[in-house]
């Protein structure tokens, strides 16, 4: 599973409950990463317009290894929880989702383990406002000629709060084989995940 979240500015926004919306999506990530077997295969990238190196939308934070992997002294599952939590303080941009759907299935399709069940969770509180990126038209059907029935890799589409494009999103996943949910709190974020460990 490669987790890519977003990290744009309106994700400071309150959630219901008043916290805000980083908070529920880090926060149920976090509590799930608990869950994950050891020989689960995780990583995570955060996204929002200006992000990474030459201006690209998206950061790599970690790359996608097993939970029981040793870096620097860590295993994977630490070390997500750690950038999981970093991410709490890096809001800023706007929403760079477009360019950043097609690189992370790009990468995740790259990265193909036939022994496990692959995908993409890609969780956004907002639509595509980043003008220097593909259309919504190309980026269905680069994703599109990207899936392989030889080696599925899914997106699973999150759409966090009414401001994000549900539609947009479920067009995004469904052009891979995937489905999309609207998650508002942290006990929704968590049915979906939960969903996603049962059916691996």
């Amino acid at each position: 599973m490669l987790a890519v979240f977003d990290v744009s500015a309106s994700m400071d926004f309150d959630a219901p409950g008043g916290v805000r919306r980083i908070d529920v999506a880090v926060d149920a990530a976090t509590t799930a990463l608990a869950v994950f077997p050891d020989h689960a295969r995780i990583g995570l990238w955060e996204f929002s317009t200006q992000r990474g190196p030459g201006g690209r939308d998206w950061a790599v934070l970690e790359p996608i290894r097993r939970l029981d992997s040793v870096v620097g002294g860590k295993t994977q599952r630490e070390r997500l929880g750690q950038r999981a939590e970093e991410m709490k303080d890096s809001t800023d941009g706007g929403t760079g989702l477009y360019d950043t759907a097609l690189a992370a299935y790009r990468y995740a399709v790259q990265k193909y383990d036939e022994n496990y069940s692959n995908s993409v969770i890609l969780l956004t509180d907002g639509s595509n406002d980043d003008p220097g990126s593909i259309s919504a038209r190309m980026l269905l059907h680069r994703l599109r000629a990207l899936a392989d029935p030889q080696r599925p890799v899914r997106i699973i589409g999150v759409a966090v709060s009414e401001d994000a494009d549900l539609a947009e999103i479920q067009r995004i996943a469904a052009a891979t084989g995937g489905s999309a949910y609207r998650a508002d709190t942290s006990e929704d974020l968590l049915r979906v995940f939960a969903q996603e460990i049962a059916g691996r």
